[in-house]
C-alpha cells in the first residue's frame, strides 16, 4: 500500500493541490471551544491504523487527534481486520463462530457491532474498495506469471 500510506494531504501534494486548499479540504473545529482555527500540528503512528494526525486549535491551544469524537476513536484493533470481522457476521457467521474464526472476544465483537452499526454503508464500501485493490494486485500477479509461463512455453526443448 505505498500510496495508500501516505496521509490524505501528500497525495493531494503529489497532484499538486495548492496548499490553502488543502488545508481548506481537512479543516476541523476544536471539540473545546469550537473554533474553526485549527491547524495540523503533527503526525502519529497507531498500532495498526497507519498514520494519524494531531490538530492544535489556535484559540485555546488544546491538541487533538483526527478521530477525537468519532465512532472509531480508541480502536486498537486495525480497520480492515474488524471489516473483515464484521462482513463476515452480515454475511450470516454466527457470533460464537466468529469470536472462534479471528480470534476475538465475543464481547468484542458485540462491542464493535455496537459502536459501527450507524457505518454499515462506510464499512461495506470500505471493504469492496479494499477486496478491489487485493484483487488487482492478485490479477497483476497472476498475469505476470502467465505471461512468463508463455514465453517460456513457446521455446521447445530439441
Amino acid at each position: 500500500m505505498s500510496t495508500l500510506n501516505k496521509s490524505s494531504i501528500d497525495l493531494l501534494s503529489d497532484i499538486g493541490l495548492p496548499q490553502e486548499k488543502e488545508e481548506a479540504l481537512f479543516q476541523k473545529n476544536c471539540p473545546h471551544c469550537y473554533s474553526e482555527k485549527v491547524k495540523i500540528h503533527s503526525h502519529y503512528q497507531t498500532k495498526g491504523n497507519g498514520e494519524r494526525k494531531m490538530f492544535i486549535c489556535q484559540e485555546c491551544s488544546s491538541c487533538f487527534a483526527e478521530t477525537y469524537g468519532s465512532v472509531i476513536a480508541g480502536l486498537e484493533t486495525p480497520l480492515s481486520e474488524i471489516v473483515k470481522v464484521l462482513k463476515a457476521r452480515m454475511e450470516g457467521i454466527g457470533l460464537n463462530a466468529a469470536a472462534r474464526v479471528f480470534g476475538y472476544a465475543k464481547t468484542t465483537i458485540l462491542n464493535w457491532e455496537k459502536k459501527l452499526s450507524g457505518l454499515q454503508e462506510t464499512l461495506f464500501l470500505y471493504a469492496l474498495v479494499n477486496e478491489f485493490v487485493k484483487l488487482v494486485i492478485e490479477g497483476d500477479e497472476l498475469y505476470t506469471k502467465v505471461g512468463k509461463n508463455k514465453e517460456a512455453s513457446g521455446v521447445h526443448p530439441g
